[in-house]
């Protein structure tokens, strides 16, 4: 009897998050329709089937990028030998393989939240301030699906003429994969950009981190794991590290999903 032909074609099996009871269980990457999709795969019945999400639009980028040999890195100096396993030992333990330089553009960081920055008048005196005090200046956006993606344009055509806006960071949820992110911002930036521009960071994981420089500016799109994206071996490589006490620190969206909502400082009553 021949088995009924699936709508996808298996990669790879990461530990990934169970959104719901929030363990760490086995995650399938698998391929469908040309995209790169991630599935959590709990085997506890009380937390059902989880549904795929979308981790790179472009199946042949990413075969490209995450089979590309990275640099090997030793265990960093006053790293934690591994106890309960990634992601639970981070301090960063002896298997972290980033050497913890953080991917970031130069210059003081200014976030933009206003879809038309030119119209901000705080945003304005703020780089007014900065400006004549000699600063240079990184802007910094959340690009959110369904919400904000067509504002882009708008933040290329403000930075252009301040010449001390020195660099771009573009953040991404979970639901907006890093390649398609690039995308967007190539999309509207009048052809001076284009995909091929941008790289992987040689100390992230390539679903993590973008680079590209356009006339003398970098621009960098760093995509969040959130549930649904969550990888150990993306945790692994993170250069992004958050302190977390004496002599601690802990990867972002390590961070961000196991330990930040323990702290005080983000609980309001």
């Amino acid at each position: 009897m021949r088995l009924n032909e699936k709508d996808y074609t298996y990669f790879t099996t990461v530990r990934g998050l169970c959104r719901r009871c929030r363990q760490i269980v086995p995650a399938r990457v698998f391929f469908r329709q040309e995209q790169v999709w991630q599935q959590s795969l709990c085997p506890s019945p009380a937390c059902g089937k989880a549904m795929p999400t979308l981790i790179a639009t472009d199946q042949n980028w990413f075969l490209l990028a995450v089979l590309k040999p990275m640099p090997d890195h030793s265990p960093l100096p006053g790293s934690r030998e591994p106890v309960r396993g990634c992601p639970h030992d981070c301090g960063p333990c002896a298997f972290h393989a980033s050497p913890c330089q953080r991917t970031q553009n130069p210059g003081d960081t200014v976030s933009v939240n206003s879809p038309r920055p030119e119209e901000d008048k705080e945003l304005r005196q703020t780089l007014d301030t900065l400006t004549a005090a000699g600063v240079r200046i990184t802007l910094q956006t959340v690009l959110t699906r369904d919400t904000n993606e067509h504002t882009i344009g708008n933040l290329w055509a403000f930075m252009r003429p301040h010449k001390n806006i020195l660099g771009l960071t573009v953040q991404t949820t979970g639901h907006i994969p890093v390649d398609q992110a690039a995308r967007i911002v190539c999309e509207q930036t009048d052809g001076e950009l284009t995909f091929t521009d941008f790289a992987p960071s040689l100390a992230a994981h390539p679903l993590c981190y973008l680079i590209a420089e356009s006339a003398g500016r970098t621009i960098t799109i760093h995509s969040h794991m959130n549930e649904d994206s969550f990888d150990c071996s993306r945790a692994m490589m993170c250069p992004d590290m958050v302190p977390a006490g004496p002599g601690r620190l802990i990867p972002a969206c390590t961070y961000n999903l196991f330990h930040r909502q323990q702290h005080e400082r983000f609980h309001v009553e």
